[in-house]
């Protein structure tokens, strides 16, 4: 297995001077992504992120529960495999 190094914070983009998103908004994302996963048997995770938030929902089908993570002024990184 190839090495992934892994430098956090350096190598992170970091969202929190990204503009900063309402609870309205953030409300209204989570809205969408429960109707989406509701909705739509086969995803299993929405997510949405403008600004300097995200909002990642998950569905657990066993527990029938979805549960939402909201990060404001996050850090974010893409690892190539």
């Amino acid at each position: 297995m190839k090495t992934i190094e892994i430098n956090y914070p350096d190598n992170f983009f970091n969202f929190s001077n990204g503009v900063d998103v309402s609870n309205e908004d953030i409300e209204t994302a989570i809205e969408e992504g429960m109707r989406e996963l509701v909705d739509a048997r086969r995803n299993d995770y929405y997510i949405w992120s403008t600004g300097n938030t995200q909002v990642l929902l998950t569905k657990n089908i066993d527990l029938n529960v979805i549960n939402v993570t909201v990060s404001k002024n996050y850090k974010e990184d893409t690892i190539y495999l």
